[in-house]
């Protein structure tokens, strides 16, 4: 974006007009807001010069994610963990943080061979 922005101001003395950010705002999809602050971004960084870096760097921010030791799951008995609300209890995490971790696939169901998931078959035979 910051290369377009560049590229439309050479004619203008590096100025930026309501002509050239309407026209970045539309080919790139994003508001004039961002637009403008990407150029004054850059327009410190040469000032100082320094590098011109306008990437975003909102990776550290939000809250911080809950530490669970994945290997406390196999001294708990299969009889004591046959739910998320039970393991949660073992655990002493919600059961949001649990079903946050079966979606990321880092636990998955269990299933004892004798009784395995029914198929679909076995489904329509029982109906």
């Amino acid at each position: 974006m910051y290369e377009a922005l560049l590229w439309r101001c050479t004619s203008t003395k590096g100025r930026l007009t309501r002509e050239i950010v309407e026209e970045v705002t539309t080919s790139f999809s994003v508001s004039a807001r961002t637009v403008r602050r990407i150029w004054q971004h850059a327009r410190q960084c040469f000032l100082r010069g320094a590098e011109i870096d306008v990437s975003n760097h909102r990776s550290h921010c939000g809250r911080k994610r809950v530490q669970i030791d994945l290997n406390m799951l196999r001294h708990i008995p299969v009889s004591k963990r046959r739910t998320l609300d039970d393991l949660s209890r073992h655990l002493k995490v919600s059961k949001a943080t649990l079903s946050k971790l079966k979606k990321e696939g880092l636990i998955r169901k269990h299933s004892n061979s004798l009784k395995p998931h029914l198929t679909q078959q076995n489904m329509k035979e029982r109906l």
